[in-house]
């Protein structure tokens, strides 16, 4: 994520530190973009849960996986003042819980 994160800023002309956590790149990353253009951010992600559903057979990683996601999707709440809409794709169902919460 953190090299997804990185590399949308540079396609972007914006440089972030490469010392920073995932979460923060991305948090950084909306920022940035919002300020650059004087507008709010639309973020789009496609296929969220692909990284989850390749570990079905591996559930301590798909766990962990699952954490990560969760703890760097839940900075689109913090940034709402930066995004005006965000919209998310996913290969599965779902039946419960979401993309923020545990």
């Amino acid at each position: 994520m953190k090299d997804i994160t990185v590399r949308m800023a540079k396609n972007q002309g914006i440089e972030l530190p490469l010392n920073l956590s995932s979460n923060t790149l991305f948090n950084n990353l909306i920022e940035s973009l919002a300020q650059k253009t004087g507008a709010k951010v639309a973020v789009l992600i496609d296929e969220y849960d692909a990284q989850v559903t390749d570990l079905l057979e591996k559930p301590d990683q798909a766990k962990e996986v699952r954490q990560s996601l969760r703890e760097y999707y839940r900075q689109l709440k913090v940034l709402d003042k930066y995004i005006s809409f965000v919209f998310v794709t996913g290969i599965t169902k779902f039946v419960q819980g979401g993309l923020y919460s545990a």
